[in-house]
């Protein structure tokens, strides 16, 4: 299989300590997916909306690090919204 620039995104957040990204499947991420199903580092917890994801992804109650991931178009403005509240809410993001 060859080298793709998901496989390097997966492998750049598995360095930096992230153990979990929440999201939905989609079709523009579907490289990244397949690389997330066949390594052990980085797992990906499937969320029933986007908004959720960004959710639980500032709600790390172990203070680690995690990550949304949401398609583009409509999927991501309610990840950006629950971003935008988190920032002004106080919660530490990175």
């Amino acid at each position: 299989m060859s080298r793709t620039v998901s496989n390097r995104v997966v492998e750049f957040l598995a360095e930096q300590g992230i153990r979990q990204i929440f999201g939905i499947p989609g079709d523009t991420i579907d490289s990244l997916m397949e690389y997330l199903r066949i390594q052990n580092a980085v797992h990906f917890v499937v969320m029933r909306h986007e908004e959720a994801g960004a959710f639980a992804a500032s709600a790390q109650l172990s203070g680690a690090l995690a990550v949304c991931v949401a398609c583009q178009g409509p999927g991501g403005d309610p990840s950006v919204e629950r971003t935008l509240r988190c920032c002004f809410g106080g919660v530490s993001m990175r």
